[in-house]
């Protein structure tokens, strides 16, 4: 189990210019996300002072999927505390959980590398693919 916590994806974040390369893109998936995000830009700029979005499910996909690596990522002991949604290390705990506190590079352009499928130009061809 790979725990990507929101102190970690606070940090990998998306701007409106991010938004205007999937909206150039011209793929229906890229159209159908740049679409979404109005929401998430309206919600965050408050909370972050500035009109960026935080990549949380994006940030732990791609690190699933292997576009992205984890730097440092410990394999800890945790459990949750009965009567709440609080999380707390112990060693003693019977599950191990690998938790990332960080990945070798940003994720916005990789993850909007992948979605725009400019990835597809630099990725090696088989022979014969």
């Amino acid at each position: 189990m790979t725990l990507v916590p929101l102190d970690v994806s606070m940090n990998h974040r998306w701007s409106e210019a991010d938004r205007d390369t999937l909206r150039a893109a011209g793929t229906p998936l890229a159209e159908a996300v740049a679409a979404m995000l109005p929401v998430y830009f309206d919600f965050y700029e408050p909370v972050l002072g500035e009109r960026r979005i935080p990549l949380h499910d994006p940030l732990a996909a791609a690190i699933a999927v292997g576009e992205l690596t984890p730097v440092e990522a410990p394999e800890l002991g945790l459990r949750v505390e009965p009567g709440s949604a609080r999380v707390v290390a112990d060693e003693g705990a019977p599950t191990r959980v690998r938790v990332v506190l960080s990945v070798d590079r940003p994720a916005g352009p990789v993850i909007l590398e992948r979605i725009t499928g400019r990835w597809l130009a630099r990725k090696p061809r088989r022979p014969g693919g």
